[in-house]
């Protein structure tokens, strides 16, 4: 019947254009020629086209072709009435007139090309909104709302504002489409003063497109209108008193005319301001009138909005009767729909990166240690809506696409910033993002000695609690001590005034990545500079004591540093994403190390100049000081660097780079110094290639004195040592020595001659028959290795160096080069005859191959070349 109430229209249409174009040409415009009719015609439509000559404007399009078309058909009727043949038109053709006709008829081949291309357009949408599917749970909730909609006319939708009202509403309009005529009244959208007349502007519509007259639509409008005139001139033309219906009965009578219903969607009724509670109650009452008229309701509302508004469960009970509330959906299944919505993920996310947020218990043994409290913490996250829940994975993905975000190291820190953002809105607005969130996010303490609240930091509270373990006995406790008792109220008391608050900002604390542990640490590492500044005597070695810092616990200071970094920038891209000695580690790589060697000397000078006399990236400050070396610091930045960013840059490539720059640069290039051995600890080559390299280079160096007393040497005869197993050459080494070895200081240091001893013992000595002569070279540049140390340690003197010193302890982890490939070579030797001399030869020239590839390390070479010469 819609169908066919459409066609009946349409008819309408093209028969008043036709009897329009008709009477214009027959009665006023009778001389107009075919040729100027076909020019004109011909000019207006290529006029439409440049105006709105695309795909997605064929509706207008196709309206104005087609009234064309049918006036085009009037035109030819009054040619034919005013008594021209259609012999006459054939004969009077001409070339022109070929032209124009060759011009209408390309003008709508045209037409038909964009309207091709537009349905292909519309199938691609609704292909994807039928991929839109609903979630199990909100199908349930459709099924009940179709049960109540088939037995009742009113119907409401409870549910919060995001949780998918509307979205279910518009499931169940288009899955019964056929049944009902729909109109949708969206508060928000509309005057509300005059909203009713809205409505039943909206319901003539509907009424005429079934070709039914609405007798009184017109006098409601205006009765309904606050138009004083308006209301005036419908008393002059209103129906008379002796009517034997009202204009509004005789409305819904033609409402009652109709084969469909109607089905009246109210969305956000709950969303309008207080003053316009009025025009709502109105609205309720006009609809109630309608509903045994052919008319369904569904509101849409938050009742708790609702209350809010003075509209309570008593007051609803006449009009909304039957509310259905929305199910809970989980938040797993909302994350997973939301990325399966967006046209592209980015950096592989998946709901294992959300999952620490809703599901993960947040643990920090610091945390429990320090205050002998419960490790895991869990809170519970409120108003989780679908829409706020797909707002928050699209701006994570969208935020991806920049690789600093996307690193692995950092994704988790940038996930719950923008889940802050969304979820925890007030506390979101109440930091001011000019500084770490250590020091921003503050908690409230009830001080029970002055019956006061506090606002606290964490750092605050961990050293308010230090208080009552450094109580001595038979003293009273510092009045500014917090006890664990206190602080167990303050986050986990049940009902507790602001526990909740409390404990809501530690978890997202925890949740951003800070460790507690390190930011302890850098409090008293500046305690201890700050004590050191008063001692006359540890003032002076104060550039000593610093770089003698392990570089593990300057990565764990820079580790919450990172965090905060991040965190500014997200809230205001000025601000800057990577620390200072990132930023300082990024700027030296572009201005300076890839450049042409030849430019080297003046690029370094300008980067100098350019960290001392500005903020080079973004608000960054230098990490340089006058009284530390600057190469020491440029080789630390870098190892920072290269600890959380892997993609960009080969870090073996850039780090021998680096010391080439160094060994260009350096002002005392042939002596080894404490300052060559700090910087020697920075790199870590994986490749064997730069590791061979960097102790011939040590190896050539001039021994000036022993360092026996340096506990960074040591560390550096750990490293190194750990990088001959792991490249193959030693058999084993024994660490028990070394770390024996640490609590020794006399100048001949027995423990360190004997661990150097165990270790050349242990240097694999491949022979010249079987060995190529790459090996050989190789292995004796390790022998070189730690002849070199054994003299060294046996100087008389200590070397000669400046006031500071760096100490950096890193680890490497030992396995096999290549797991896969050493397997296999097993297997190989377990399966194969090597009594063949010639199958022999041909693993032997395999196992070279894979050693100058680097797929086996020197250790493994012998190990399987060994296994077949059993």
């Amino acid at each position: 019947m819609q169908n066919k109430n459409h066609i009946f229209l349409q008819l309408k249409k093209i028969t008043e254009v036709t009897t329009l174009s008709f009477l214009l040409f027959y009665i006023l415009l009778p001389e107009i020629s075919t040729n100027l009719y076909l020019g004109i015609y011909a000019a207006a439509i290529l006029i439409l086209y440049f105006a709105a000559g695309n795909y997605r404007n064929t509706e207008i399009l196709q309206e104005f072709l087609t009234a064309g078309a049918f006036a085009a058909i009037g035109f030819l009727i009054s040619k034919l009435a005013n008594g021209c043949t259609m012999a006459d038109m054939w004969n009077n053709k001409s070339l022109f007139r070929f032209l124009l006709l060759e011009a209408c008829i390309a003008e709508y081949i045209i037409f038909w090309l964009l309207q091709m291309k537009s349905q292909k357009e519309q199938q691609r949408f609704y292909e994807t909104s039928a991929s839109m599917k609903l979630f199990p749970t909100r199908e349930s909730d459709l099924e009940r709302l179709s049960l109540y909609l088939s037995e009742v006319d009113a119907v409401g939708i409870n549910g919060t504002w995001g949780s998918g009202k509307t979205f279910l509403a518009d499931q169940y309009i288009e899955r019964n489409q056929d049944k009902y005529e729909v109109i949708k009244v969206e508060p928000l959208t509309c005057n509300m003063s005059a909203i009713d007349s809205y409505l039943f502007q909206q319901l003539e519509e509907v009424l005429r497109a079934n070709r039914i007259y609405p007798r009184y639509s017109r006098k409601l409008q205006r009765a309904l209108s606050e138009n004083a005139w308006g209301k005036q001139f419908n008393s002059i033309l209103g129906t008379g008193e002796n009517d034997q219906v009202t204009e509004f009965q005789g409305f819904c009578q033609d409402l009652d005319k109709l084969d469909h219903k109607v089905l009246l969607v109210y969305e956000d009724i709950d969303r309008i301001s207080g003053e316009n509670r009025d025009q709502i109650a109105r609205l309720f009452d006009l609809t109630q009138k309608m509903i045994s008229h052919n008319v369904k309701v569904i509101y849409q509302f938050d009742l708790g909005k609702m209350a809010d508004l003075d509209f309570n469960r008593d007051y609803l009970e006449k009009y909304i009767p039957y509310i259905i509330n929305l199910t809970e959906i989980s938040v797993k299944d909302i994350v997973i729909e939301a990325l399966e919505e967006l046209k592209h993920v980015c950096a592989g996310l998946n709901w294992g990166d959300f999952r620490l947020l809703f599901e993960a218990p947040i643990v920090d043994y610091y945390f429990g240690r320090e205050f002998n409290l419960p490790l895991q913490l869990e809170y519970r996250v409120e108003n989780v809506t679908p829409r706020k829940l797909k707002a928050f994975v699209t701006e994570v993905n969208t935020i991806m696409q920049q690789p600093e975000f996307s690193n692995k190291e950092n994704r988790n820190t940038v996930i719950a910033f923008f889940f802050m953002k969304h979820f925890f809105d007030d506390l979101y607005q109440e930091l001011p993002f000019q500084k770490s969130l250590l020091e921003e996010m503050t908690f409230v303490y009830n001080n029970s000695e002055n019956n006061k609240e506090e606002q606290i930091t964490i750092m605050e509270l961990i050293a308010r609690h230090r208080l009552t373990k450094e109580k001595k006995p038979g003293t009273e406790i510092d009045k500014e001590a917090i006890t664990t008792g206190k602080i167990k109220e303050m986050f986990f008391e049940e009902g507790g005034k602001n526990t909740g608050e409390n404990l809501d900002k530690l978890a997202l604390m925890l949740l951003l990545g800070y460790k507690l542990e390190f930011a302890q640490k850098k409090q008293e590492q500046e305690k201890e500079q700050e004590k050191n500044r008063e001692n006359d005597r540890l003032r002076e070695k104060a550039s000593e004591i610093a770089l003698n810092q392990e570089l593990r616990d300057i990565a764990d200071i820079e580790y919450n540093e990172k965090i905060s970094r991040l965190i500014l920038n997200l809230h205001q891209n000025g601000k800057s994403e990577y620390t200072n000695a990132e930023a300082v580690a990024v700027t030296f790589l572009k201005d300076v190390l890839l450049k042409e060697k030849t430019q080297w000397e003046e690029a370094w000078k300008d980067f100098r100049q350019k960290l001392f006399q500005s903020n080079f990236y973004k608000d960054n400050h230098t990490v340089f000081n006058l009284v530390t070396d600057d190469f020491c610091i440029l080789f630390r930045a870098l190892w920072i660097y290269f600890s959380k960013h892997h993609l960009q840059y080969d870090k073996d490539d850039i780090m021998d780079k680096a010391l080439d720059f160094y060994k260009e640069l350096d002002d005392n290039k042939e002596q080894l110094t404490l300052e060559k051995l700090a910087i020697l600890n920075t790199c870590e080559f994986e490749k064997r290639k730069y590791y061979l390299k960097t102790i011939a280079w040590f190896n050539g160096l001039e021994i000036t004195g022993h360092f026996n007393k340096d506990s960074i040497y040591r560390d550096f005869l750990e490293k190194y040592t750990v990088a001959a197993y792991k490249h193959g050459y030693l058999r084993r080494y024994n660490l028990d020595l070394y770390i024996s070895s640490k609590k020794e200081t006399e100048v001949n240091n027995q423990g360190v001659q004997r661990f150097l001893k165990d270790c050349k013992k242990n240097i694999l000595q491949p022979t010249s028959s079987e060995f190529s002569e790459q090996i050989i070279e190789e292995t004796n540049l390790v022998t070189g290795f730690y002849d070199k140390n054994l003299r060294l340690i046996q100087q008389e003197n200590p070397a000669s160096r400046k006031t500071f010193q760096l100490k950096v302890t890193t680890k490497s982890h030992v396995s096999h080069t290549n797991e896969t490939i050493f397997e296999a070579l097993e297997q190989e030797i377990k399966n194969g005859n090597f009594n063949n001399i010639q199958e022999k030869e041909s693993f032997r020239r395999k196992l070279e191959e894979y050693y100058k590839k680097e797929k086996i390390n020197l250790r493994e070479y012998m190990e399987l070349w060994g296994k077949i010469n059993k």
